[in-house]
């Protein structure tokens, strides 16, 4: 038997209270969710036989609108693997019945890109659009990692720049720069010289390396002691490491030292039993595609899959 709770955490959500068999995405679980809202988290679980099987996060964007995730990369329905698409249904239709019943008219869920199914059926996005939600579909990138060396998965001309990086003495390090300032100054000035803005201010950086410290791993590459190349790098998932933040100095630029980054990347994946490395979409600040940037992840080996964005409104 299938029952339902709705639960209104205005200051610290109790997800470590409900005793879940799947592991959750990092950004539904409760040291992320304080990362993201100053608001009260609206959460549904779903539960069978007294055991909860599914979950989602709302926060309020407005009286009338609820977003999911409040800020993040991604939200969504989250289930355990045993979950059947009618049991799936059956969560989405009483989440929205609770949620109509509070005044809301309007829904925009975010999920997760489908290589985060590792092959399973995406039962979650088709209840949105059995449901009448409406789609809109990012390319996302990411790399299998497998026991093939990086210079295997590369083109050869990131090759080439690989080894003019190695010859020149640049050295990638993992977490050698944990200071939040260092590493959003960095960030910040490289972003500037594009003409580009950062998601996130620095004290929302400070806050996700204070409140996820074991999740995030930050990569540099150093050329004389100075950084040339960084990646804020989140683990996600026990399988998956998400490149959050990455960038390179301009004056460097010539020496592609962000091959060398990603290999540094890809070497940690590998030995820390990481199947998944998500490179995210290629969008600018204006939600455009930059042809360049998806150019570099496919030379990575990157993979295209889906991530998705289901909105939905009704009168009030």
């Amino acid at each position: 038997m299938n029952k339902y709770r709705n639960e209104n955490y205005a200051v610290t959500p109790g997800l470590n209270e409900l005793n879940l068999n799947f592991d959750l995405f990092l950004y539904n679980s409760d040291a992320h969710l304080k990362t993201q809202t100053n608001n009260a988290v609206q959460t549904f679980v779903q539960y069978r036989n007294n055991t909860p099987i599914a979950v989602i996060h709302f926060a309020p964007e407005t009286t009338v609108m609820w977003i999911s995730p409040p800020r993040s990369p991604f939200g969504s329905i989250q289930y355990d693997p045993t979950c059947s698409q009618e049991e799936v249904n059956n969560f989405l239709d009483y989440t929205i019945e609770s949620i109509k019943k509070k005044g809301v008219t309007s829904l925009q869920i975010k999920h997760y890109p489908t290589c985060y199914l590792f092959g399973q059926d995406d039962l979650v996005g088709k209840s949105y659009i059995q449901y009448g939600f409406s789609k809109t579909t990012q390319v996302n990138y990411h790399i299998v990692v497998s026991e093939k060396p990086f210079t295997e998965i590369i083109t050869s001309p990131e090759k080439r720049r690989l080894n003019k990086c190695i010859r020149n003495n640049f050295i990638c390090e993992r977490n050698a720069v944990r200071d939040v300032k260092t590493i959003y100054q960095f960030l910040q000035f490289c972003r500037l010289k594009k003409q580009y803005s950062l998601s996130l201010n620095e004290a929302q950086l400070g806050l996700l390396f204070s409140n996820c410290q074991a999740e995030v791993h930050v990569f540099t590459v150093k050329y004389a002691g100075k950084i040339v190349a960084l990646s804020v790098t989140v683990r996600v998932h026990q399988k998956i490491l998400y490149n959050f933040l990455t960038d390179n100095h301009p004056e460097y630029r010539p020496f592609s030292p962000s091959v060398l980054l990603m290999q540094g990347i890809y070497d940690f994946c590998q030995t820390s039993n990481i199947e998944i490395l998500d490179l995210g979409t290629s969008l600018d600040q204006h939600e455009k595609e930059k042809a360049g940037l998806t150019r570099f992840k496919k030379n990575l080996g990157g993979i295209p899959s889906e991530k998705s964005i289901f909105n939905m409104d009704w009168p009030s």
